[in-house]
């Protein structure tokens, strides 16, 4: 399962398996090769794409179907079938798997669920702590991913490394459990990762999200709390999606998140030698 669907692919790809409690839609992956010339034309059609302002192709836009259409350079195309849990790939022969993955889960996957208005992703990573999760949020080179990882070492079992889902359930707002791989220094842009041996099945409550502020090394780690309005402002700057259809919906949820009180600011000092002060003080905060 990933991000709480079940994921039927007609052809290998590598994602581990497992079980999880929240959801249990199925949703088809269908990858079709074709030739450069083939693919070239399909992706030049008008029907398919639309120009941009030079005369380049959208990289997200609809088709005359209603299909939401990704484009990544011009070999391959994703088309997202609204309200068919289907998505088709087109590329040519040849492609790389990991990178496919890669693009599937970390892109594709979450911008079809935003759009179907089941989840909202936000830029973050998080851990279990006990039976809640805790997540740390904010932009690229924040220190996301390797406050995770630390985690891991003492013990938490992972999320979500990097795209964070969350949804309303009856224990309030929940972190949905994506993928059970972690990109701490990626070798390559359309890397996975590497597989984490104790990752979390059940989507958790979340407990507190941390938004991650690096200060200079040597400095003390602290936490602040901070106001709704900041808090909301945060939630939305680091929302990974945007779409109209599902922008209500989302505010609606990060507000709830931010009157909550469960966001507060994380100063992490740029040193590797400080993360298990960070641990002590996050573990002393929740």
């Amino acid at each position: 399962m990933v991000y709480g669907h079940f994921l039927d692919s007609n052809v290998p790809l590598p994602i581990v398996g497992w079980a999880a409690s929240y959801g249990g839609t199925r949703i088809e992956f269908e990858l079709t090769v074709h030739s450069h010339s083939e693919l070239l034309s399909l992706i030049r059609q008008r029907s398919i794409c639309q120009r941009g302002r030079k005369g380049r192709p959208e990289s997200v836009f609809l088709n005359d179907e209603g299909n939401l259409c990704i484009l990544i350079g011009e070999s391959i195309a994703f088309i997202l079938a609204r309200g068919r849990d289907k998505i088709q790939c087109r590329t040519e022969p040849g492609y790389d798997t990991e990178a496919l993955a890669y693009l599937l889960l970390n892109l594709v996957l979450p911008i079809y669920l935003e759009t179907e208005g089941r989840l909202a992703l936000l830029h973050a990573s998080a851990v279990a702590l006990g039976e809640q999760a805790i997540a740390f949020l904010g932009d690229c080179t924040t220190g996301k991913s390797t406050l995770a990882e630390y985690f891991l070492s003492r013990g938490c079992a992972l999320v979500a490394d990097d795209r964070l889902a969350i949804s309303r359930g009856e224990q309030g707002v929940l972190a949905v459990p994506s993928h059970p791989y972690m990109r701490v220094g990626p070798k390559s842009p359309l890397w996975l990762g590497e597989p984490v041996e104790k990752a979390c099945h059940d989507a958790l409550p979340v407990r507190k999200v941390y938004v991650l502020e690096p200060s200079a090394p040597g400095t003390e780690p602290r936490v602040e709390v901070v106001s709704a309005s900041d808090a909301s402002w945060e939630l939305m700057r680091c929302r990974m999606v945007w779409f109209r259809d599902g922008v209500v919906d989302g505010f609606r949820l990060f507000a709830d998140m931010a009157v909550s009180r469960m966001v507060s600011r994380l100063y992490v000092p740029r040193s590797m030698a400080a993360l298990p002060a960070v641990y002590e003080l996050v573990i002393r905060d929740v």
